[in-house]
């Protein structure tokens, strides 16, 4: 504590303010955070002050850093508060003005609403996979397909074979068991009816299949190991059954990986292409001539259930109804000569099949030149509102913290703007 010549000084000091005296303090040490013991100067003031002045402006304010103090001025200039903000805080100022417009009625670029990147294209080249996305939540497919901003990975799927790996080592196991078939087959060697044979087969492809997803799944090399075993048991009770089905039904696998583009005529002179990658395409042959009859695509995917393919979900169940399109152009057959099939995979050996035959193609084509149509425009015309489907969506969505929790009702606030009427019209009637 000060000496007398201290004191004194610091009395001159406090006794040539003539209308206000502002004290202040380090409550931290700049180099090491620690928190800091107030000077003893003070405790006299903070005494006089509580003890003298009842009045609210008069009483001693605890500024706690050098932005309270600037809210403690933008407070007693009342008037241009904002203006002064602004100028010290753009940042913060942007942040207030967001937050206005989000909770506003009418829908801002603060929502997404970022505008057309130029003259209307005559042609949107886009995938099903994420015209699906764009039905779900605008605002998460901005985030990821236009900005390129992808959700961190969990630190558990990355121990073994989980999540995107496993899929990508079931997809890649599958492929190369039947480009096995395919080369067999057309060789005239095909083992039909050695079931042993097949399993030499897949259990080859699964091990090769892991091993070019090592680098993604090294982290615990035995559950790796155990998890690459548990796949194996999965495909071969799926293959065990596929097998026989292909024999009984006349169905011969021709096509692994294969891009095929569907196109739709939306009007208003939009033409939306969708390129698609198909798992498998099966053809079943006329035994005379040779020519294919009929074709099948069949769709892997892990662990989900396969939806009702009839349908679309509000524009969030578009794939099947594409795939059916994209194979039908494959083979040059109609539409309703194909079928388009799902076939989710567990691992626990869990299978669930659904099949879109062709012949529902024209029931369901108003329905999905609509979503297609709808959600192209809005997409050309650059809306991208957070307006998830579903207050669920946002429950694990890893853009929750950008959205904020109450994007659901901010969205539902502004449900009269164009932008969003047309994404409620997909979503009543795409069903």
């Amino acid at each position: 504590m000060g000496g007398p010549a201290e004191w004194r000084l610091f009395a001159a000091a406090v006794a040539s303010a003539e209308r206000r005296l502002v004290a202040s303090r380090a409550r931290a040490e700049a180099l090491t955070g620690r928190s800091r013991v107030d000077s003893p100067y003070l405790a006299p003031l903070r005494a006089r002050a509580s003890a003298c002045d009842s009045r609210p402006h008069g009483r001693m304010r605890e500024i706690l850093d050098a932005a309270a103090f600037d809210v403690h001025l933008a407070r007693r200039r009342r008037r241009d508060a904002e203006p002064y903000l602004a100028r010290r805080y753009p940042l913060a100022a942007r942040g207030a003005m967001a937050r206005r417009a989000r909770w506003s009625r009418r829908l801002t670029a603060w929502d997404g609403l970022v505008g057309a990147d130029g003259p209307p294209p005559a042609t949107l080249v886009i995938s099903p996979t994420a015209l699906e996305q764009y039905a779900r939540c605008p605002r998460r497919f901005f985030f990821e397909r236009r900005l390129g901003v992808m959700p961190p990975e969990d630190p558990e799927a990355s121990e073994g074979l989980q999540g995107r790996p496993l899929g990508s080592v079931a997809h890649r196991a599958l492929e190369l068991f039947f480009a096995r078939w395919i080369q067999e087959w057309t060789a005239g060697v095909l083992p039909q009816g050695r079931p042993a044979e097949w399993q030499r087969w897949l259990d080859d492809a699964v091990a090769q299949a892991a091993r070019e997803q090592a680098a993604a799944v090294a982290s615990v090399p035995g559950l790796a190991r155990l998890q690459q075993e548990a796949v194996a048991d999965a495909l071969r009770q799926f293959l065990t059954a596929e097998t026989e089905r292909l024999e009984q039904e006349g169905w011969r696998p021709e096509a692994l990986e294969r891009s095929v583009e569907a196109e739709l005529a939306v009007g208003e002179g939009l033409v939306v292409r969708l390129p698609n990658r198909l798992d498998r395409v099966d053809l079943r042959r006329d035994p005379g001539t040779g020519r294919p009859v009929a074709a099948r695509v069949v769709d892997y995917k892990t662990s989900r259930a396969a939806p009702d393919p009839t349908h679309l979900e509000g524009g969030t169940s578009l794939q099947l109804p594409l795939y059916l399109l994209a194979v039908a152009r494959y083979a040059s057959l109609p539409v309703d000569c194909c079928e388009a099939e799902r076939v989710a995979l567990r691992e626990d050996g869990w299978t669930d099949r659904a099949t879109l035959p062709g012949i529902h193609w024209q029931a369901m084509e108003p329905s999905l030149r609509l979503a297609v149509g709808e959600l192209a425009r809005l997409i050309v015309q650059g809306s991208f509102p957070g307006a998830p489907v579903t207050a669920r969506e946002c429950d694990n969505c890893p853009f929750r913290v950008v959205c904020g929790p109450e994007a659901w009702r901010q969205a539902r606030r502004k449900a009269g703007e164009p932008s969003l009427q047309a994404l409620a019209k997909v979503r009543e009637q795409a069903r």
